[in-house]
Parts: C-alpha cells; structure tokens; sequence
C-alpha cells in the first residue's frame, strides 16, 4: 500500500584522510587512507503525516538485491562504509508507526565511490 512518496534529493559524499605512521624526519612516508562517507537527504510526502521512520537500503546494483543498512527518523542519514572503487545503490522507504504500514521505494540514487 503506497503510504508516502519518497523523493531522494541530496546525495553527497566526502573523503575523510586518515594518517598512520611516524611523522618525524626519520621515518618512512606516511600511510594515507581515505575514508569516505555518503549523505543521504530526502523529502517526505505528506509533510507533518503521522509519525514514521524510514529503512535505508544499499546495492552493488540497481536491481539489488538490496539490504537495509540503517533506521532512522529522520529524513536524512549518512552511511560511512562505502569503499573506494565501488558504486553504491540507494534507496529509502517510509513506516508509519501507527499503522506498520511501508511506503513504496524512493528513486534510486546510484554513487560512485572514486
């Protein structure tokens, strides 16, 4: 049963580097891991509905499968796994609290990780 329509809107992502090793004169050059993180931005529809939380879901594809990587109320979420080199598939749905009743999926946001 279509319960809201979900409209993935922002998708950003950032690269975090983290440095490991000796930083004197005398050791080796530094090791440098990039961690990145995508953020995902969405507007509900109807607005000030009942209140509802949304699974968030991820694929190495765009027909899936896909699984629920996160729950959360509110209408954004970052997921900080991804991996060089890979492309991600997103996708949101929307729970009513009240009633259990699920959304059907947003778009699919497709992100390529560099």
């Amino acid at each position: 049963m279509k319960l809201f329509r979900l409209i993935l809107l922002v998708l950003a992502w950032a690269a975090y580097p983290a440095l490991a090793g000796a930083q004197d004169q005398t050791s080796q050059p530094e090791t440098i891991t990039v961690f990145h993180t995508v953020t995902l931005n969405w507007i509900a529809s109807p607005p000030n509905s009942d209140p509802i939380y949304y699974n968030v879901y991820v694929s190495g594809a765009t027909t899936g499968p896909y699984s629920i990587i996160g729950v959360t109320s509110n209408t954004t979420f970052t997921d900080i796994n991804p991996v060089s080199g890979n492309t991600y598939y997103y996708e949101v749905e929307a729970v009513d609290d009240t009633t259990g009743l699920n959304s059907d999926f947003s778009n699919i946001v497709m992100v390529p990780i560099p």
